[in-house]
């Protein structure tokens, strides 16, 4: 019951989050920030700082991308990798170790 009474208020505030809309006004990385549950909600120290450094990679990949005006190799890379959800343990696994 203590992780769904977490879980319930963050699930109610982002149900209609609207994160393209919201990308029109804003960066991404504050967008990210604004949809993530807060320090001491549902996820733990260590899940929210694995969520923190896939945010690094994607904003850092993204500001690449618009620097250039174009996907980068690194960016087209990432995406054909990860399209398809196929290395999606694999992704998880990588940020769970990247987060110590």
């Amino acid at each position: 019951m203590v992780h769904s009474n977490l879980i319930t208020p963050w699930s109610q505030q982002t149900s209609k989050f609207g994160a393209m809309e919201r990308l029109e006004t804003k960066s991404l990385s504050t967008v990210i920030d604004e949809y993530m549950p807060a320090k001491g909600g549902w996820l733990s120290d260590k899940e929210l700082a694995a969520f923190d450094t896939f945010k690094r990679e994607l904003v850092r990949l993204n500001d690449d991308s618009a620097k250039k005006g174009g996907y980068t190799a690194e960016a087209a890379d990432y995406y054909d990798r990860y399209k398809e959800r196929e290395a999606d343990k694999e992704k998880a696994k990588e940020l769970w170790e990247a987060s110590r």
